[in-house]
């Protein structure tokens, strides 16, 4: 995985461009909120499945619960708490052929 940018939560989206072979993730918490959430965009023409850990404001690595991202798509995820840290690990692109999703 390739690192494009980075920004503060509070900054606009760079990228409103294509996707094509690309993996973009946003990460932010919620204005006026405790909830975390984080967007994975899919710009591959495959299925993307990933592991995802969590830190939490006491320093715990919390394993989070993440659903596949279909081809073309995005996915998103939330918590109900600030996440100082997420942590994306094991990112692989799956031939499964299915439209269908299940979180692990």
């Amino acid at each position: 995985m390739i690192i494009l940018g980075h920004a503060l939560a509070s900054d606009p989206r760079k990228s409103k461009a294509d996707l094509k072979d690309t993996v973009e993730v946003d990460f932010n918490q919620l204005p006026d909120s405790t909830y975390t959430v984080m967007t994975v965009c899919n710009g591959y023409g495959r299925q993307l499945q990933y592991k995802a850990y969590r830190l939490s404001p006491r320093g715990d690595e919390i394993p989070a619960s993440v659903r596949p991202v279909l081809l073309g798509i995005f996915a998103m995820e939330s918590w109900p708490g600030p996440v100082l840290e997420i942590e994306l690990s094991d990112l692989q692109l799956a031939d499964t052929g299915s439209t269908t999703i299940a979180c692990k």
